[in-house]
């Protein structure tokens, strides 16, 4: 499983995290998964997710809603969209 990978990589300030498998390994909860660890050890606030669509956004939104109620998080979350 993805997420075991995460040991310690708090510890990496200034790297990029790269996670790279297959559809359905468990990507963008590891992602949001980091994103937690981060915003708890250095107390910073947002997360920016981008889509390029919003056949895609709104799906990853309630996604994202859905991990955040799961962690206890319940907070505000706005949803923005850019056209051009």
């Amino acid at each position: 499983m993805l997420l075991s990978g995460l040991t310690g990589f708090a510890d990496w300030i200034g790297f990029y995290l790269l996670i790279e498998a297959p559809m359905g390994e468990g990507k963008t909860e590891a992602a949001f998964f980091a994103h937690m660890e981060l915003q708890r050890r250095f107390r910073h606030r947002g997360l920016y997710v981008a889509l390029p669509t919003k056949a895609t956004g709104n799906p990853m939104f309630e996604r994202t809603l859905k991990f955040l109620g799961r962690q206890g998080v319940n907070r505000k979350l706005d949803f923005s969209y850019e056209t051009n």
